[in-house]
């Protein structure tokens, strides 16, 4: 069964598209938004933050996330800080798979969307 669920808090759309959808056990929460002053490092930040936040609010939470999707622009690509970022809000050992994708657009550095599992009501994760 699928589901469509709008959450709050985190960043403000600015696109209409929903900041999450589930199906079959597992969550993928996007979360379209302007990017923020502050390069890379407060990119990653508040979009690995807006994550979070979207996640909570349809149940998974980090340890449930399964495989992330990166897109970055070229410079970012080229900083270790988008890296050292993701990997401290991930436990090590539960650190999801990932795939880069470069991207042509210098005003967005960093952007990410997540698959995650929904654990049943009740399970422990």
């Amino acid at each position: 069964m699928s589901a469509i669920r709008m959450t709050t808090g985190g960043s403000r759309p600015v696109a209409a598209f929903s900041r999450a959808v589930g199906a079959d056990g597992r969550a993928l929460p996007t979360d379209p938004d302007a990017p923020p002053p502050g390069g890379i490092a407060a990119r990653t930040r508040r979009v690995m933050g807006n994550r979070a936040v979207v996640l909570n609010g349809i149940g998974p939470d980090r340890p449930d996330v399964m495989h992330c999707r990166c897109c970055l622009s070229g410079s970012a690509r080229s900083s270790g800080a988008f890296d050292k970022i993701c990997q401290g809000c991930f436990l090590p050992g539960r650190r999801p798979a990932r795939t880069i994708t470069g991207v042509p657009a210098p005003g967005a550095p960093a952007g990410a969307d997540c698959i995650a599992r929904r654990p049943a009501a009740g399970a422990a994760a």
